[in-house]
């Protein structure tokens, strides 16, 4: 056994938004696992997250999928564990539709141009034979934030949206549609969903088969909380300090689409086709090449 696991804690590091609600349970319930302190730190934004990582302050993470890649590009020792957040992203409009082929002719707001919301949402729409050159206008701005006044002055037809900005968003206009669940249109096409945020853990760690499986249970048993009607959500919330408003939780959840895979050979192939597709259009999102197979946790 590797001597660093002797360590007294291990650093457990998600970054705000979708993946902290992933741990809200384990951060009140779950403090120590096999006799090792977990300390929880929900970082403010990307940028926080990115930093620590290449710091390697933390031992395990929620990352996007992109980044895991540029991890172990690197030649940091941080191996996947699973998935825990599948897409969650969304197309919303003012109109009322829901086939991929009605987004033809339209205006469409995206934001992060070349990064991996724009690359899933192009792979998608050319897999349905839509030219977006010639059959949709794409128009690109920096943050999601940017696309909403366009949307609503009607300066965009529909644009792409994330969660929990999109529930905020449909709270305060009754009259916007969720016309297209993305991760269902990537499901269509490669018969499961797309990968968007991903556990990783030190290599040390991972070689310790049953830290990595009480992990992972307690990890499972958080998720399956968040599913359950129950009125003790706002208490772990408030214990965990994760700022969500209370009024949408249940709208964010619903569109969350959190659900913990463990990685194995199906959930590889799941990885290395997402990998290879955001490679062929932005080799830089991955640090420059596919990630190998030494990417994944011992089995």
């Amino acid at each position: 056994m590797n001597s660093d696991f002797n360590n007294e804690n291990i650093n457990f590091i998600v970054p705000d938004g979708i993946p902290s609600l992933a741990i809200v349970k384990m951060m009140k319930d779950t403090p120590i696992i096999k006799d090792h302190k977990i300390e929880y730190t929900i970082a403010n934004n990307s940028e926080v997250l990115t930093i620590k990582l290449l710091k390697k302050e933390g031992d395990i993470a929620i990352v996007p999928s992109n980044f895991a890649g540029q991890l172990h590009n690197k030649g940091l020792d941080y191996k996947i564990v699973g998935t825990v957040g599948w897409g969650a992203l969304y197309i919303v409009s003012y109109q009322d539709f829901n086939s991929i082929n009605d987004l033809k002719s339209l205006n469409i707001g995206i934001f992060g141009k070349g990064l991996t919301p724009d690359i899933i949402f192009q792979n998608i729409l050319t897999n349905n034979g839509i030219d977006t050159k010639k059959d949709t206008h794409l128009t690109y701005v920096s943050s999601p934030n940017e696309l909403v006044p366009l949307l609503l002055s009607k300066k965009l037809d529909a644009i792409l949206l994330p969660e929990p900005l999109l529930s905020s968003v449909l709270k305060k206009d009754k009259n916007l549609h969720i016309n297209l669940n993305l991760n269902s249109e990537w499901e269509k096409i490669y018969s499961y969903g797309f990968p968007q945020s991903t556990l990783i853990m030190k290599e040390y760690l991972g070689k310790n088969k049953e830290f990595v499986q009480e992990l992972t249970n307690s990890l499972n048993t958080s998720i399956n909380f968040l599913d359950k009607d129950n009125n003790n959500l706002r208490e772990y919330l408030d214990f965990s300090n994760i700022k969500f408003n209370s009024a949408l939780i249940k709208d964010v959840l619903k569109n969350a689409n959190l659900h913990f895979k463990t990685v194995d050979n199906s959930q590889e192939d799941i990885y290395n086709n997402y990998f290879k597709i955001i490679f062929d259009v932005n080799p830089k999102s991955l640090g420059g090449k596919i990630p190998n197979g030494q990417i994944f946790i011992e089995k």
